[in-house]
């Protein structure tokens, strides 16, 4: 289980950017880096096209995937998001669904993008056999 994951606020901005320019539809894609430190964004396209269920597109995934075994990089995480805004009053960041949980297969943090109050946000999760543990998200400042 990875205790945190972090990147440069470029691979932040840019999975925000995915999942805003998704919605009102899930957006999806893959994090790949070394150790607990991200180096690359993956966006893969919802083959679901759906506003409460992502499936990634098998052809961009494994394309991603060969690109990081090409690279040296492994997977660190699987981010989507929950794009419906949270109701007034809730707190920033949705947990994962029961979908999410059910289907949780990789070794990996999911990160999962929900609107509060116009604004998006990301909350990291380790799933394994049913359970759910944080995993704090840190963004670096530059590149």
């Amino acid at each position: 289980m990875l205790e945190r994951l972090l990147m440069h606020q470029a691979h932040w901005e840019r999975m925000r950017a995915h999942v805003e320019s998704c919605a009102p539809m899930e957006a999806c894609g893959l994090l790949a880096g070394i150790g607990v430190t991200v180096r690359r964004v993956f966006v893969v396209a919802n083959q679901e096209r759906s506003q409460s269920r992502f499936r990634m597109e098998a052809a961009e995934q494994l394309r991603a995937f060969h690109a990081m075994e090409e690279s040296g990089l492994e997977l660190l995480g699987i981010f989507h998001s929950h794009p419906a805004e949270a109701p007034a009053g809730s707190t920033p960041g949705h947990g994962p669904s029961v979908t999410d949980i059910e289907e949780a297969a990789y070794p990996a943090v999911n990160v999962i993008w929900s609107r509060h109050e116009g604004s998006w946000h990301a909350r990291g999760f380790w799933i394994e056999g049913g359970r759910i543990s944080d995993v704090p998200l840190h963004v670096i400042a530059g590149q």
